[in-house]
């Protein structure tokens, strides 16, 4: 039984790995419009000083960029020109279909081995 927990829990912990960093892709986008409210998503500013943010939001005033979330919960900013780069994440369909083929699947198979294991143990 703490063979099959251990399984499970495995495939469990790739699975989120998998989801929170495996299955996504960041792609260069330009700098927003000024407006009143923020463009909400998920954002890297990267700026000529090397300072890297992941922003929940931003937001352009005048000639300023703002930057909110969690790596920058009081805010972050950057004059225009300072800006190298502005990305949003986006969700990767190929690779989480590789993902499930080359890991998911085989753990599933392997969980299934293991409960098959375990149930001819008892008898």
């Amino acid at each position: 039984m703490a063979h099959a927990r251990r399984v499970v829990s495995g495939g469990l912990t790739i699975l989120l790995l998998a989801q929170t960093t495996g299955c996504h892709s960041w792609k260069q986008t330009a700098l927003p419009e000024p407006r009143s409210t923020p463009d909400s998503g998920h954002f890297r500013v990267t700026g000529r000083d090397g300072r890297q943010v992941e922003a929940g939001s931003v937001k352009l005033v005048g000639d300023t960029l703002y930057a909110y979330g969690r790596s920058a919960p009081d805010g972050a900013r950057w004059a225009t020109g300072e800006v190298t780069r502005l990305e949003t994440r986006h969700g990767d369909a190929l690779k989480t279909v590789g993902l499930v083929l080359l890991i998911v699947v085989p753990l599933g198979i392997l969980f299934g081995l293991a409960l098959e294991s375990y149930g001819s143990a008892l008898y």
